[in-house]
């Protein structure tokens, strides 16, 4: 038990989702910059992959992938994946069970740690989400929409996914109203919510609800000091999908 954290990085407007090859050439580009692991990568023999069952998967290719629907994670080449789940949920996860051991650059900054030494206690997970419609993330930190969002003519938008295993844990708004197929972008709805660090009210305009996101699972290990994605990395981001990027921090 106890407090846990991540950290959102979310393009503008949350409607959008890479096409599969864009996807591809994304985290091609995080391979090369040494953000996450490739499949011959020499560090995927050094760590264990063995603090969650969820992660024995990613042995093979350093990553594992989950939907809705499935309790296990299971994995296949990252080209057939965003290809057969253009239209689908699906999260990839890239699980980092030691910095040290991993050689990769941290994704956050400022470090969560001051002595070198404990870059091998530094775990986390390095998530790609994507979603059919638009994942409604909302937490102790994070509020609903007020009041809830509905599209241009009025009908409600939000709804719950077709199963109770979601690795999302998290309603979905729908991309396209079911009731009169229009477009529902919630850009310009502002979230509010309290600051995990001071405890301070703050407004999030779009709130964490997005088709794609870039989430930094940290777990327990986040240190004292408040984090945000690190300025090389969001360049990346931005530049291979471009598009410009709103970062939400969360506590849960």
């Amino acid at each position: 038990m106890g407090v846990e954290h991540r950290c959102y990085l979310i393009p503008k407007p949350g409607t959008f989702r890479p096409r599969p090859d864009t996807a591809l050439a994304l985290v091609a580009a995080l391979r090369d910059d040494g953000w996450v692991l490739a499949p011959d990568h020499a560090a995927l023999a050094k760590l264990s992959f063995a603090s969650s069952t969820l992660y024995k998967r990613a042995r093979r290719h350093g990553y594992f992938t989950r939907t809705v629907g499935q309790r296990a994670s299971f994995t296949a080449p990252l080209a057939e994946l965003l290809a057969n789940f253009a239209e689908r949920d699906l999260m990839v996860v890239w699980p980092v069970e030691s910095l040290g051991v991993s050689g990769l650059r941290y994704p956050l900054e400022p470090l969560p740690f001051d002595d070198p030494a404990d870059a091998a206690e530094c775990y986390y997970e390095f998530q790609l989400h994507f979603g059919r419609d638009l994942i409604y993330h909302t937490s102790e930190g994070i509020d609903p929409f007020e009041p809830p969002p509905t599209c241009d003519r009025g009908h409600p938008v939000t709804f719950e996914p077709e199963s109770d295993f979601d690795p999302f844990f998290a309603s979905r708004l729908a991309a396209r109203c079911p009731k009169c197929g229009s477009e529902f972008d919630p850009s310009q709805l502002v979230a509010t919510g309290r600051d995990g660090w001071t405890g301070g009210r703050r407004e999030v305009q779009g709130g964490a609800a997005y088709r794609f996101a870039i989430v930094i699972d940290c777990g327990k290990f986040f240190g004292p000091r408040p984090l945000r994605f690190h300025p090389r990395l969001r360049r990346l981001v931005e530049q291979v999908l471009g598009v410009e990027t709103y970062e939400v921090p969360d506590f849960y």
